[in-house]
């Protein structure tokens, strides 16, 4: 359908086959048929597209532009309340000597500032701005306010509509741990991937080396490394050893309303969170802590729920329940 749209003259195209040909073309790259002749085609569609909006559809513009000033307005207006925890350390910019041997190796949480501040995704992302560029894309969306409940599912939809019915809305919906930058190169170009990242603990570090950035790829979740054995009760895999030998970078996003939750979890490599817009609450707990995990498919994933109230936290998971400041870390992250 795609090359017989492009085969066309522009006068026989319309904005409904143009979207068709996206979604088919989306759908192929999800399901792992992606090459780059795929993805090309669907940047061209999706510049032709805004070019016709642009150019002529009225109607659309002015609702694209009604649910954008919405959206704005419910991303000004999130906050996050304070709790109470254990602060831990803030730097500006460590050196990568300093990240790798007193963070890194010894696993201890960092939060990191000044390192990512000349990013473009901090002056350019935006709801109208991922419309814009993405809204007609499918995406893989989590509907349920987190991964271990019951009625929790997974759907294929299209950014805009992602937006208009859950972000809008602040109905629990998530588009949770997507690679987007390779479904979508042109954002890649306004983020570029910490030096952090390409560390690994045994790494032999020049401490004369500078901080920079050494690659123009990823996005919100960086990871690298892997994890040591820890005696948190879950099963840990190795199986991704030789590929952390090459220090590869997986390249996640998040992106999600209000009330969406990720359950506590164990994750096989360290992880380097880059917030862009809104703010997260994270909550670490040491090697040491009872987890309580699921068995089976979830068994890297906790049962312990911190949203629940303490007298139930302490009946029905009292190994995992310490006192202030004893392997829990709570921070907030702008």
């Amino acid at each position: 359908m795609a090359t017989t749209l492009l085969s066309k003259s522009p006068v026989d195209w319309n904005l409904k086959l143009m979207e068709d040909c996206i979604h088919m073309l989306d759908k192929g790259i999800l399901l792992g048929y992606n090459n780059p002749y795929m993805t090309k085609a669907v940047e061209l569609l999706m510049g032709l597209y805004n070019a016709m909006v642009n150019n002529g559809n009225s109607e659309i513009k002015s609702n694209r532009a009604a649910v954008t000033s919405k959206s704005s307005v419910v991303m000004s207006s999130w906050k996050i309340t304070g709790i109470r925890g254990v602060a831990i350390q803030e730097l500006s910019a460590p050196s990568l000597l300093t990240f790798q041997s007193d963070f890194l190796t010894v696993r201890r949480p960092v939060k990191l500032r000044d390192c990512v501040s000349h990013w473009p995704a901090l002056a350019k992302w935006d709801l109208a701005y991922f419309r814009k560029l993405a809204g007609l894309r499918l995406v893989p969306i989590e509907i349920g306010k987190k991964y271990t409940d019951e009625d929790w599912s997974q759907r294929l939809m299209s950014l805009n509509r992602f937006l208009d019915e859950h972000m809008c809305e602040h109905s629990h919906a998530y588009l949770a741990q997507h690679d987007l930058l390779s479904q979508i190169p042109q954002l890649k170009q306004d983020i570029v991937v910490p030096d952090y990242c390409y560390l690994h603990p045994g790494d032999n570090i020049d401490s004369s080396l500078p901080i920079g950035d050494s690659t123009n790829s990823s996005l919100l979740t960086d990871q690298s490394g892997a994890e040591e054995k820890q005696s948190d009760g879950f099963i840990h895999n190795d199986e991704n050893e030789e590929e952390t030998e090459a220090h590869h970078v997986d390249l996640n996003m998040w992106f999600g309303p209000p009330g969406t939750v990720t359950p506590f979890h164990w994750d096989a490599k360290h992880n380097l969170l880059v917030q862009v817009l809104g703010s997260k609450r994270v909550l670490l707990t040491g090697p040491d802590s009872h987890m309580y995990p699921y068995e089976g498919l979830l068994n890297n994933t906790s049962r312990v729920d911190p949203e629940l109230d303490l007298d139930i936290l302490t009946r029905e998971f009292p190994d995992f329940v310490k006192h202030p400041g004893k392997g829990t870390y709570y921070f907030n992250s702008p």
